[in-house]
């Protein structure tokens, strides 16, 4: 297919919401990185409080998450995500107004609405209704693309900071989701259905050999749990890699330079997963990444600074294949019928745990100590790995 045919053929659609998905997660979960310390000296506020609202965001977004899904399925992606990105403009720019913890969380309650029908979930569900089963190579050609998104927000929210502020920088970031996310979801997204016939069929012959599972029952709850697990860690470690990595005895410097390796990791086995396993069936793919992910966490439990940058690049690695099978694994298993609604219904554990992750994950920190914790971390990451092959052998199976 001709680069002119997909810029404004059906997948169009993969460069308009990588743009929107590297500003709505660059402007909302990636920008309090850079600003909670100059909140919390403005306002008085701990940068516990500040950070507070990205957590109270996630718990809110998987309250509505189900909701969202069968509304995606009803009446199609671009409505949806459209009026996702202007609650998120607005409410992101009413941060320059706040004055008190109340209204801060309050208006991350609202974000975090707005990310349940913006963000991945809300993506991954709309490509499908446009390619159906098809979809595969659209979602992975996306996580590419929104990859970046810290790359490109944390040196503009720095540079926005220094020369405005924190407020004008969120007001800057909601006047980016309301003008230019909105129209592009309203008005650019190919309609449902149009990219059915059109791109490659990934994995056709592979999935074919595959019955389908029904999408409740305990493949559903595998999944689920599998999936809730590894975001856990991946909030968790967002938060509390550079400090961790300093409490098994590395320098402030090396903690931040091992992990800055995470995020071109995630990046690297991404565009492995699309050169190299678009032909496996996503569950393979999945069973690789919850393996690596709690190795990943054993090797550095045993051996400690010396090993960091291995650890960071296989937890990278992990994560960034955890981004895609969280889209392909669904709709490999259950089908592109009734898809946005089963994502919407796996966003709702997922979401959860990534609220509770980084307070969580602190304590047990604080508690226990790296290393226990880590090996607590492998020890619950083969949990996921379990339940994932345990999923595996049903599909093989046939087991309904």
């Amino acid at each position: 297919m001709s680069l002119t045919a997909r810029l404004t053929g059906p997948w169009r659609a993969v460069p308009i919401l990588g743009l929107t998905q590297i500003i709505g997660w660059g402007s909302t979960f990636y920008a309090i990185a850079v600003l909670k310390t100059d909140i919390a000296a403005e306002t008085g506020w701990s940068q516990v409080m500040a950070v507070a609202g990205i957590s109270i965001s996630f718990a809110a977004g998987g309250l509505i998450a189900p909701l969202v899904g069968r509304t995606i399925a009803a009446r199609g992606g671009r409505p949806v995500m459209a009026a996702g990105s202007v609650l998120t403009g607005v409410s992101v720019a009413a941060l320059y107004f706040v004055e008190n913890e109340f209204a801060w969380l309050a208006l991350w309650s609202v974000i975090g609405f707005s990310q349940a029908m913006n963000l991945y979930d809300a993506a991954f569900a709309t490509l499908a209704e446009i390619f159906g089963s098809r979809a595969r190579a659209a979602i992975t050609a996306l996580t590419l693309i929104a990859g970046f998104s810290s790359t490109v927000f944390w040196p503009l929210t720095y540079f926005l900071n220094e020369t405005f502020g924190w407020r004008e920088t969120y007001l800057i970031y909601g006047a980016l989701n309301l003008l230019l996310c909105a129209p592009l979801h309203a008005f650019t997204l190919p309609v449902s259905g149009a990219g059915h016939e059109v791109g490659p069929s990934d994995s056709v012959e592979t999935a074919s050999a595959m019955k389908l599972l029904p999408p409740n029952g305990l493949p559903f709850v595998l999944l689920a749990t599998a999936f809730a697990i590894n975001t856990f860690f991946m909030s968790a470690f967002a938060v509390h890699l550079v400090g961790m990595l300093e409490q098994i005895g590395m320098a402030a410097g090396a903690a931040v330079a091992a992990g800055a390796l995470v995020g071109p990791s995630q990046v690297c086995g991404r565009l492995a997963e699309f050169v190299f396993a678009r032909r496996r069936h996503p569950i393979e793919v999945a069973i690789f990444t919850m393996l690596l992910m709690p190795l990943a966490f054993l090797l550095l439990a045993l051996g400690g600074a010396a090993v960091a940058i291995a650890f960071a690049v296989g937890y990278g690695v992990s994560q960034g294949l955890l981004t895609i099978v969280r889209g392909t694994v669904p709709l490999a298993l259950f089908g592109s019928s009734g898809f946005a609604i089963v994502l919407g219904r796996l966003a709702a554990p997922v979401l959860v745990a990534q609220a509770i992750a980084p307070v969580a994950f602190g304590y047990a920190l604080q508690s226990w100590g790296p290393r226990a914790v880590l090996l607590a971390s492998f020890a619950l990451g083969l949990c996921s790995f379990a339940a994932i092959g345990w999923l595996a052998w049903r599909l093989r199976t046939g087991e309904q």
